[in-house]
């Protein structure tokens, strides 16, 4: 069943803006094959997110080909939150993905769609 639909979290916007930037200043065509399979993970992900191995008890991730990226996503209701565009060379226990997991933990409320409870 597919998602309703796909949100990025402010941080994996800043993921994906900073790996592409590095990319771009390699290539314009490495960039455009960057932005191409990081398209195609998320579209992969939003036809079928639960098809992607859980990467914690929340998460999961889709390995992007061609480059070593992972795309740390959980859902909500029937929407996809993207979470993270981590590289995936890095130790994920002390590299760049520990902060961005971390990142996400101390600040959940960006996305908090649980309803308010009442004041009495």
């Amino acid at each position: 069943m597919a998602a309703a639909k796909v949100v990025f979290h402010p941080g994996a916007s800043e993921d994906y803006a900073a790996a592409f930037a590095w990319y771009f200043a390699r290539g314009t065509a490495l960039a455009s094959n960057f932005e191409s399979e990081i398209d195609r993970g998320i579209r992969l992900i939003f036809q079928n997110p639960s098809r992607w191995p859980k990467f914690d008890d929340q998460r999961r991730r889709l390995i992007v080909r061609k480059f070593p990226y992972s795309i740390i996503y959980e859902l909500h209701g029937d929407d996809v939150v993207i979470l993270a565009v981590a590289h995936g060379k890095q130790d994920h226990t002390t590299g760049a993905i520990a902060p961005q997991i971390n990142r996400i933990n101390q600040s959940p409320v960006w996305l908090d769609s649980r309803p308010k409870r009442e004041e009495r």
